[in-house]
């Protein structure tokens, strides 16, 4: 656990330290501080094509659930952040709540070596399935529209980026497995109404991986909107809108 925190902790000296060495002819050289609250909210998802490498699927001509496919995975994370930026470099602390989409239906990896198609399992999510994410990103912007272009009117930027966080998992996944006696499979244990049991997912807590790219929308500099995609722990896609407050800008968009 301290391991992972001092990895968030590095992320944001870097951030904040990768900005330019030094302004150009004419650039105020102090560059102010600014902040922002923003409200975010992101879609994820694994395209089945990348589950399809390890578990079974209704594609397989063997395939033993009629009428079911293997359940997607998919979910929504909806939070705030605090953001903190100097010249072109930021970071930011984010709280969000990721819910899972994910239907239950029936898992079966793809085993070395066998054929097997019977010995996976039925999983169930309970309702509000998910976890409560805290965590920092790092980012890097480059200008494409500069304030100073526009009146301060508006600017544009591409950023790169990414983070750490930790996820604490709300609710738990309901499990069926083969009767290792009978040999009866997990998809005919619920069809016949048989008590499940709670899945063993390990640990509560889970690291989170960030990895961001898009672009950011300044209106006056006050108004901020990203458009991104990346990596959070699934593909994304999402956006975040708030609010800039701190020094005027001298010589860049933020």
């Amino acid at each position: 656990m301290s391991a992972a925190w001092w990895a968030i902790a590095c992320v944001a000296v870097g951030a904040l330290s990768s900005g330019p060495a030094q302004a150009s002819a004419g650039e105020a050289t102090d560059a102010p501080w600014k902040f922002e609250l923003n409200a975010r909210a992101r879609y994820m998802g694994v395209p089945a094509g990348v589950m399809d490498g390890w578990f079974h699927s209704a594609k397989d001509p063997e395939w033993p659930v009629v009428g079911s496919d293997r359940p997607k995975i998919q979910g929504a994370a909806y939070g705030a952040e605090f953001l903190f930026s100097r010249d072109n470099s930021m970071g930011l602390f984010y709280v969000e709540f990721a819910q899972s989409f994910m239907k239950e239906g029936y898992w079966d990896d793809r085993e070395d070596g066998t054929a097997s198609y019977i010995d996976g399992s039925w999983l169930r999510p309970t309702p509000l399935f998910g976890a409560v994410i805290v965590g920092m990103n790092g980012a890097y912007d480059a200008e494409l529209v500069r304030l100073t272009q526009t009146d301060g009117k508006f600017g544009l930027a591409f950023e790169v980026g990414g983070g750490l966080g930790l996820a604490t998992l709300i609710g738990h996944m309901e499990e069926w497995k083969q009767d290792p006696s009978t040999g009866e499979p997990a998809y005919q244990l619920v069809a016949n109404g048989m008590p499940s049991t709670p899945k063993n997912l390990h640990s509560p807590v889970w690291p989170t991986l960030d990895v961001n790219l898009g672009f950011k929308l300044n209106f006056a500099d006050h108004a901020i909107l990203r458009l991104e995609a990346g990596i959070h722990d699934a593909f994304y896609v999402g956006a975040a809108l708030g609010g800039r407050f701190g020094s005027p800008s001298r010589s860049r968009n933020q």
